[in-house]
C-alpha cells in the first residue's frame, strides 16, 4: 500500500513539472482493494490494490514513477505496478460507516437485497477506503462496499418477503360518501380576528356644574380707621 501511494505521489509531482496535453491537476484518490473468492477462507483469498488515475496517464508514466519510488525506498519494493483498465459492469454498492470488523452485516444486507430483486451477486468484494484508519477513529471510518451482479433469468419481479414482527399491516376501511364529499370540497382559510365595535360617536360627558350652598350671612365688621391718617388731620 505504501508503494502504491508513493508511485501515485511521484507521478502527480512529475506531471506538474512536465504537464502533458489536456493536463488537469487532481487530488490523490483513496486506496481500493478487490478481494477475490470471498466464499473461501481468508487465508486462501487473493487481493489486488488499486489507485484510480486520470485518463491521460500512460504505462510509460507509471513505469517512470515506479523507478523513482524504487530509488527512494528500495526495501519496500515487492512487485512492479501496472496500469489496469477495470470494467466491473453492473454493480450493487453502499456506504459502510464503522469499523472494518462490522462489514459482515453490510455485506449480508447487500447479498439479501440483490437476491430479493432477482440478481446473482459476485464472490469478489470491492472496497474503497474513503478515509485513513491511522487518522480516523473506528466508528467514523467510511468504506464503499461494491459487488458485481448479473440478472437471474426468469426473475423480473422482486421476491416477496414476509413482513417482520416489527412491521404492522394496517387495514383501512373504504371512505364513506360523506367523507368523500368533504374531501372534494376545497378547504377555506380561516383568519381569526378580534371583534371590534362599530365606530359610533360616543357622547361627551356632561360638564360638572358648581353649585353654591346656602352659607349663613355673617355680620360685616366696621372698617378700621387708619391711625396715620387721623394723626395728620389733628396737625
Amino acid at each position: 500500500m505504501q508503494l502504491l501511494i508513493g508511485v501515485g505521489f511521484s507521478m502527480k509531482c512529475n506531471l506538474k513539472f512536465n504537464p502533458p496535453e489536456h493536463f488537469v491537476d487532481y487530488i490523490m484518490p483513496p486506496i481500493e482493494v478487490i478481494w477475490f473468492n470471498t466464499d473461501k477462507k481468508k487465508i486462501d483469498r487473493k487481493r489486488k490494490l488499486l489507485l484510480m488515475q486520470p485518463d491521460y496517464i500512460t504505462e510509460e508514466m507509471v513505469n517512470k514513477s515506479f523507478d523513482i519510488a524504487k530509488k527512494k525506498n528500495p526495501d519496500q519494493i515487492i512487485s512492479k505496478i501496472s496500469l489496469l483498465q477495470l470494467n466491473e459492469g453492473l454493480c450493487i454498492q453502499t456506504m459502510h460507516s464503522g469499523s472494518y470488523e462490522q462489514e459482515k452485516t453490510t455485506v449480508a444486507f447487500l447479498k439479501k437485497e440483490a437476491k430479493k430483486n432477482g440478481y446473482e451477486i459476485s464472490n469478489d468484494l470491492h472496497e474503497v477506503f474513503i478515509n485513513d484508519p491511522r487518522r480516523t477513529i473506528a466508528k467514523k471510518l467510511q468504506t464503499i462496499i461494491r459487488f458485481s451482479v448479473k440478472k437471474i433469468p426468469g426473475k423480473d419481479k422482486p421476491v416477496a418477503t414476509k413482513p417482520s414482527n416489527t412491521e404492522k399491516i394496517v387495514k383501512t376501511k373504504p371512505a364513506s360518501k360523506a367523507t368523500k364529499d368533504i374531501v372534494k370540497k376545497p378547504m377555506k382559510k380561516i383568519a381569526v380576528a378580534k371583534k371590534v365595535a362599530p365606530n359610533k360617536k360616543t357622547p361627551k360627558p356632561a360638564a360638572k356644574k358648581v353649585v353654591k350652598k346656602n352659607i349663613p350671612a355673617t355680620k360685616k365688621s366696621a372698617p378700621t380707621k387708619n391711625k396715620t391718617s387721623s394723626a395728620k388731620k389733628k396737625k
